[in-house]
């Protein structure tokens, strides 16, 4: 098994020196292809020794054919596999070198690492330090993984060369050498099955460019829906797929409305129609993403999954890869891509647009993105009571979130921002290491956590808003009413800001992204990580006085 120390004494610039005099060689026996069409013995010649002739030429092209073919595949293998280990020893010696002056040490044969420099009575700096320790020990682990992977594939190539077992067929030299280099390609490591984001990032920032394009070519599907791939290929694989989905839900839903046609049993097809409602929904939602991407160049579909009952997506308004400050907003009950995200887009966009004119104002010279996030199934009437689909949900988000910070070499300001069911989506999200920096939660019934401690973000950076008659606030349903947790109030109400511009109230479940409002306002100001513009306070109607009263004396009963 290949360990760190074995990578690190491997020498890629020597294996390209080796492709350079191989290949060097091979073009010389290419250049021999002239002189052996020159000398190939006159079909016009008859005579017993013209067959013999024939023979010994054809003898001697078969010779330099294999001789061509085995050269290439070993070129080709070689080639590979110094570009490959070229890659992969630049994303090693990034961690290496990163860890140095960060207070970090990595064991060299092992690839442990070790944090020299532990924060006490800090928690919420010991876990940024303890979610980077766990970022760097598994882009180590992937790369020596990925390394493996390509020694395996190289040595075995070598001893079959070696052996004389390595045999591709040729019609002539130049046939011989595009068979021999097609066979000498090293197959592409695959992701990493069920791996985190950093080991996502890993493999990825491990493969060549060529692979990295292959891999994009014949294989968006590894790249669209896979937390630490940067947003820009999640894009481009996606845009690819999502032509690709359209065209097999829409046969699907031709074979599923011929089998209707042709059955006589009403419980069939019933059961067959509601099939086809199902795709069809997700096919609207797949029509309502290409307009998105449609209207403007600054969209990137981050997630598409019709794979579930319901179709799954993230539009991004902005540079998520380069931008330095990124908000995740997800939606609660009821919302769709089909029915939804068009909406929900443009709330973003107006979203990002105001936070970055605060930026611009500040002259930070920093650049925001915003992004809707559809990526669960959002409950309606019927389940909405229960917490499974947040939990589900909630474990997907916290990759998506992990995987923003993991595709980027940089980490961005990261907020969280969940309204109504969504916010109990983003509370389990953020009970794990997420790496996110801020989180605005609003609308909402509970955050899945009576300890604002549960909460894996820094403790004077979660913020919550309720708007003035707002029933859905204060049920706390889904762990104790926000309101009476230690976290900082944004108020919904008008407010004025210094130049004078008025800034509308929310009110109600529904409003909290009104372009124009102070809820609005608030969100972008945590977004741009400028919490001193944001406008403090709470919005306490009666709702909050009965309920947190009745909660108060639940627990101090003991029933909670």
């Amino acid at each position: 098994m290949t360990t760190l120390a074995d990578v690190l004494a491997w020498q890629p610039e020597t294996l390209t020196g080796i492709a350079d005099q191989l290949n060097a060689e091979r073009r010389a026996l290419l250049g021999l292809e002239p002189d052996l069409d020159a000398g190939r013995p006159p079909t016009a010649w008859v005579a017993p020794a013209q067959q013999q002739a024939t023979r010994a030429h054809r003898s001697l092209e078969l010779t330099l054919a294999d001789a061509v073919s085995e050269l290439a595949a070993v070129f080709q293998a070689v080639d590979d596999a110094a570009a490959d280990l070229t890659a992969l020893r630049r994303e090693l010696d990034s961690v290496i070198d990163w860890c140095g002056p960060h207070g970090f040490a990595v064991n060299r044969s092992t690839g442990v690492i070790t944090d020299l420099h532990p924060v006490i009575g800090d928690d919420d700096a010991q876990a940024d330090r303890d979610l980077t320790r766990t970022e760097l020990s598994e882009r180590i682990a992937q790369a020596v993984q990925a390394a493996d992977h390509i020694d395996t594939q190289l040595a075995d190539l070598l001893r079959r060369a070696l052996s004389g077992s390595l045999h591709v067929a040729g019609t002539d030299l130049s046939d011989a050498d595009a068979t021999g280099s097609a066979a000498g390609q090293l197959a592409v490591t695959p992701p990493p099955t069920d791996g985190s984001a950093y080991e996502s990032s890993a493999w990825w920032r491990s493969l060549s460019p060529e692979d990295q394009q292959w891999v994009l070519d014949n294989h968006p599907e590894w790249l669209g829906n896979t937390d630490g791939i940067p947003a820009g290929i999640r894009d481009q694989a996606n845009r690819v797929l999502l032509d690709r989905e359209q065209e097999r839900l829409q046969s699907e839903i031709d074979d599923l409305q011929a089998q209707m046609d042709a059955t006589l049993d009403p419980t069939e097809h019933e059961y067959l129609r509601l099939q086809i409602v199902a795709a069809q929904e997700k096919l609207d939602g797949m029509a309502v993403i290409e307009q998105i991407l449609a209207s403007s160049e600054d969209r990137y579909l981050l997630v598409l999954d019709a794979s579930g009952p319901v179709l799954k997506a993230a539009v991004a308004v902005g540079d998520v890869d380069a931008a330095d400050h990124v908000s995740v907003f997800t939606p609660g009950m009821g919302t769709t891509v089909a029915g939804s995200l068009g909406s929900y887009d443009e709330n973003m966009q107006n979203l990002k647009i105001l936070t970055q004119k605060m930026l611009n104002d500040l002259g930070a010279g920093e650049t925001a993105a915003c992004i809707a996030w559809f990526g669960y199934e959002t409950p309606d009437v019927s389940n909405v009571a229960g917490t499974g689909l947040a939990k589900r949900g909630g474990a997907d988000l916290a990759d998506f979130l992990q995987g923003i910070n993991a595709s980027r070499s940089d980490d961005p300001h990261l907020t969280a921002l969940g309204h109504s069911y969504g916010s109990t989506t983003t509370g389990y999200a953020l009970q794990e290491p997420t790496g996110t920096d801020s989180a605005v939660i609003f609308g909402s019934p509970g955050i899945a956590t009576d300890n604002l401690a549960d909460v894996q973000v820094p403790s004077d950076s979660i913020y919550r808003i309720e708007a003035r008659n707002d029933p859905v606030a204060d049920f706390g349903r889904f762990g104790v009413d926000p309101t009476l947790l230690p976290m900082t109030g944004l108020t919904s109400s008008e407010a004025t800001l210094p130049d004078g511009t008025v800034l509308t109230e929310s009110t109600g479940h529904s409003d909290y992204l009104t372009n124009g409002s102070t809820s609005q306002y608030n969100l972008a100001a945590i977004g741009a990580g400028q919490p001193d513009l944001a406008f403090m306070g709470d919005n306490i109607g009666f709702g909050d006085y009965f309920m947190g009263g009745l909660w108060a004396g639940i627990e101090l009963w003991g029933g909670r």
